[in-house]
Formats: structure tokens, sequence, C-alpha cells
């Protein structure tokens, strides 16, 4: 998928908690955090679940990553290089009230990125998963025309409130929530400079 989409990560973190029933079907998680058993001795393995950089692996934890990534959309239309967070998970709110939620939290840290035409990502070659520095030298470089910006932080949160009725098709009383933050966004507009010229900085 080259020319439609380059992606690659390093870094990452992953924590992830499933459980189903006989069926298949979804069923309530595990809580590793207080996990307690007799038999085998999995007090180890336990321990690493629960001792991550993202913290305990909790029964409201669906899935978090974390780590760093870069991306190239149909040969430059977006190109982006940053280190970024992920969270799915189930969520019980006070103000709103939300006895039964599930909510999404992305976070993108120190962004370079180029929207436009015939951006590109310059590495040198040497990208190997086995050393993660040998990605820090890849570069985002701008296209003929666009915007080029870095973002110190991006951070969207997502929260869908089920409502009582929590079915697949119980959609009428759901309710969903939206909070975005940006900071240290700074850009400039690439190859109109005959008919405007526009930069930003600093812009929460």
């Amino acid at each position: 998928m080259g020319s439609i989409l380059d992606f690659s990560v390093w870094g990452v973190n992953v924590l992830l908690n499933k459980a189903t029933d006989g069926a298949g079907d979804e069923t309530d998680k595990v809580d590793w955090s207080t996990f307690a058993n007799t038999g085998i001795d999995i007090s180890d393995a336990l321990a690493s679940l629960n001792g991550t950089t993202q913290g305990d692996l909790t029964d409201s934890v669906d899935l978090q990553l974390a780590g760093s990534a870069e991306v190239n959309v149909l040969n430059g239309i977006l190109v982006a290089k940053a280190t970024f967070s992920l969270s799915l998970g189930d969520l019980v709110g006070t103000t709103p009230v939300i006895t039964d939620g599930t909510a999404m939290a992305i976070t993108l840290s120190n962004a370079d990125l180029f929207v436009g035409v015939g951006g590109g990502l310059i590495n040198t070659g040497d990208n190997d998963v086995g050393n993660l520095s040998t990605f820090d030298n890849d570069e985002v470089t701008n296209g003929t025309i666009g915007f080029r910006a870095t973002v110190t932080t991006l951070t969207i949160v997502s929260v869908k409130d089920l409502g009582t009725d929590t079915t697949p098709t119980g959609t009428s009383d759901d309710i969903n929530y939206l909070g975005v933050a940006i900071e240290g966004l700074g850009g400039t507009l690439i190859g109109l400079d005959d008919l405007l010229v526009f930069s930003a900085w600093d812009v929460d």
C-alpha cells in the first residue's frame, strides 16, 4: 500500500483487556490490578500487566497505545511525525452523570505535519525497529502547495453516554461529547507567496 499509505510506528507500548463468553460475545472484563487466584503462580505476569508506564490494567481499559508514529498518505497529501497515545475504555461520569459510557482519548505530542500536494518524509534509509533511535532523523518535508505546521500537544477526547438502553440498536438516548485542545500550534502556508502570506505561531 506504499502509494496509498506509508505508516510506521516504533517504541509502542500496548495494554489490552478483553473478555468473551462461550458464545463469543463480550462480557465483563477482569480488573487485573486486583485479580487474586490460587493454583498456578502468575504473580510475575500480573506484576508485568500492572507495572507498565501506562498504569494498571483495570477493567475500565479496552485498549491503550503509546509510542511514536510517522505517516505519509497518498504520496504527500498528508505527512506527519509525532509521538502519540490512544486510550479506549469504559467510563462513569459524575458531572454530567454518565452511568454507562465509553471513551476514547488521543494525544499527539511534538507533531510535525504537512497537508497539501507533494509533501514528503525523508529518512536516511537506516530505519531499524531494533534500534529505535534510527527513526529520530526522519523529517517531514514541504510539498509544492499546502500548509506546514508543528503542534506541541493535540488532545482529543470523545465520550459516549450509552443512556439506559445499552443494546446495539438502542441509540435514541445516546449522547456524544467531544473535547479538543491544541497547544503550541505554529504554521505557515506553502507555495502561495505571490497571493497570500500567512503564518501563525504560539496558538492555543
